[in-house]
């Protein structure tokens, strides 16, 4: 699938996840920031697929003054893992709600934080 089809929205994912289940599958919700993503994300993302899961990501919105990449980057820089079916741009707690998976990831969002803190105060004039 290309990556760019593997961002969908959240009625296009919910049907999807209907089909899923339909077929046996679990659901595995994957949430978080995405601006980098870390060797412990990645393996966490691959493992969670384990058995024929559906992994998904939700991506955070943007937010004024966060993070390092808009959103719709984010959203892409997750579809090109191989282990993620598909990525949705929303609030996880929203989705979590209406996707009702069988488990729960949470991919840590500071990273992206420290390292842009750690920039201005090492550059700063």
């Amino acid at each position: 699938m290309n990556t760019r089809e593997k961002i969908v929205q959240t009625e296009a994912l919910l049907e999807r996840a209907v089909e899923a289940r339909a077929a046996g599958r679990r659901i595995v919700l994957a949430a978080g920031r995405f601006d980098l993503i870390s060797l412990e994300a990645t393996e966490s993302l691959g493992s969670a697929g384990k058995g024929g899961a559906l992994v998904v990501a939700a991506v955070a919105p943007d937010s004024a003054g966060s993070g390092l990449l808009a959103a719709e980057a984010r959203a892409r820089l997750v579809a090109a893992l191989a282990s993620v079916d598909f990525v949705v741009i929303g609030a996880a707690g929203a989705l979590r709600d209406a996707l009702r998976p069988d488990q729960y990831v949470e991919i840590p969002a500071n990273l992206a934080s420290k390292l842009i803190e750690r920039f201005r105060l090492e550059h700063r004039e």
